[in-house]
């Protein structure tokens, strides 16, 4: 007897464990499904023949859960955002998905992951504030009958500060159950800080009757913040952490623990001079009722100015399957104001995929790290290892940028195009630039022929990558000023973005 089906819809294929079975005989119907088949309930026909042509058949329903997520795109915090104390995330609902799990770390290998939920929203709300002066990285996978892939990594930064917790001393202090009492704990802060944060970084307190107590925060110099008043009419034993941007209210859970907003915003502070004697006074106004302050901390945070790593060069890289191609600084370079190059991280957070990125020749990992030197030396290369595949194919990896003093650049990806051409395209373009004279004295000529252009970006450079100049050409001949630059040997550079052209030029007076 054979068998098999028909009205299948696009994208389904019937594959029988058997084509032909005897009387007795088991078998099972498979079917491959692509992830292109949208979610459904398909009627197909199956059918069974004998071999004196007796056809048996029968309508079925299959019911079809696509796993195609690549709709599903992180949206916030956007990659790169900065001061993100308790960002909500967000992304966009994928069809197919009946939940999604998010995933924060501060290590792009999410070794170690700072947290992990599942939630069938669209966006998530974390319960504490995120640590001050880090980077952090972010990912998505959507759920359906099955997992899918993770997005893309993204990656947000928070405030840039200078913190220091401070401790009360002399505690416990007991709360009388008789009287209206007032007690006091107080914390003394030495000179050097201008304050752009307090936190209360920890209250433990119990008591009968929470309801009954008023907490107010009194800076050096006589300001006050309520912390919380008439609020809990029940005992309670908690220690939590106070925060403007806490995610929820004071809460009255009976151990309550996290952070929680004040009643008064703390940011009231904000400008002080933090010098001196800090008092969180507790006032009883209710007889009756007793309890104890345990434990009294506050963070205070001094604003930091931090320069970022910016940007100066990121050029597609062209090379050959056989070629160990070496990424200069005039394919890949930032710069920083207050860091060395040997100061400036790179942190990779996504391989290449037809090749291995290389430092001094080794592969590096998801999360490991290069400096700009090893650019500058020439320690950083790219290999193409995946024979077989057809060229041109473009390939490359992500990277971000840390320097030594909590700025950062976000996730960027640098390019790179394997191409069997490259060699000879690089010597057209190479010649179609004219650099002259070559040695040059006061002026530098250049004649561009009609391939080049589009190359309209140039610099000049001395041979330990100081730029000299740079601008943009608006014609195909012109020269360029040298009478204020000495005497020696640099690199003028072309560029249209994509791909470039150096020549060497020697400057004579």
């Amino acid at each position: 007897m054979k068998f098999g089906v028909t009205q299948l819809p696009d994208g389904v294929n019937f594959a029988p464990e058997k084509e032909k079975i005897t009387a007795g005989d088991n078998t099972e119907l498979n079917f491959q499904i692509s992830n292109s088949v949208p979610s459904g309930i398909y009627s197909f026909v199956y059918y069974a023949v004998t071999d004196n042509n007796d056809t048996l058949w029968k309508k079925l329903d299959l019911e079809m859960t696509s796993t195609d997520f690549s709709s599903l795109q992180a949206l916030t915090p956007v990659n790169g955002e900065m001061d993100a104390e308790l960002p909500t995330f967000t992304w966009n609902k994928s069809v197919n998905a009946t939940s999604y799990i998010i995933e924060v770390s501060k290590d792009p290998t999410f070794t170690t992951i700072e947290f992990s939920e599942e939630t069938s929203d669209t966006f998530y709300r974390h319960f504490k504030t995120f640590d001050k002066k880090s980077v952090y990285f972010w990912r998505l996978k959507a759920v359906g009958c099955r997992g899918g892939d993770w997005t893309e990594l993204k990656s947000f930064g928070t405030l840039v500060a200078d913190c220091k917790n401070y401790n009360a001393t002399g505690l416990p202090i007991n709360i009388s159950a008789s009287g209206l009492p007032t007690i006091q704990s107080k914390i003394n802060v030495p000179p050097g800080k201008n304050i752009s944060d307090v936190n209360v970084s920890k209250l433990k307190i119990n008591h009968n009757n929470f309801k009954d107590l008023t907490g107010t925060l009194i800076s050096p110099v006589g300001s006050k913040v309520i912390l919380w008043e008439g609020i809990c009419e029940k005992i309670l034993n908690i220690e939590v952490l106070i925060d403007d941007q806490a995610p929820a209210p004071f809460s009255c859970s009976n151990t309550a623990s996290g952070q929680y907003r004040p009643k008064e915003k703390l940011e009231g502070f904000n400008g002080q001079d933090a010098t001196g004697v800090w008092t969180l006074e507790i006032k009883d106004g209710k007889s009756g009722n007793g309890g104890k302050l345990e434990g009294f901390e506050i963070e205070i945070c001094a604003s930091v100015q931090v320069e970022n790593p910016y940007q100066v060069n990121d050029v597609l890289l062209e090379t050959t399957p056989t070629e160990v191609a070496t990424i200069s600084k005039n394919y890949l370079s930032v710069e920083d104001k207050n860091n060395t190059a040997s100061q400036l991280s790179f942190i990779v957070t996504k391989l290449p995929v037809y090749g291995n990125l290389l430092l001094n020749n080794l592969p590096l990992t998801i999360g490991s790290q290069f400096t700009q030197e090893d650019i500058d030396n020439g320690k950083i290369s790219y290999a193409f290892t995946a024979n077989g595949i057809s060229l041109p194919a473009d390939d490359g990896f992500n990277y971000m940028v840390k320097d030594t003093e909590g700025g950062w650049l976000g996730i960027n990806r640098f390019n790179i195009r394997i191409n069997t051409s490259t060699a000879t395209q690089e010597e057209t373009d190479a010649a179609g630039l004219q650099l002259f004279p070559n040695p040059a004295n006061q002026r530098l000529h250049f004649s561009l022929s009609t391939n080049l252009s589009g190359f309209n970006k140039y610099k000049l450079c001395t041979l330990t990558g100081t730029k000299m100049v740079d601008g943009t050409l608006f014609e195909t001949n012109g020269s360029i000023d040298l009478s204020q630059f000495e005497a020696g040997m640099y690199i003028f550079t072309l560029s249209n973005g994509q791909r470039q052209i150096s020549q060497k030029v020697v400057i004579q007076h």
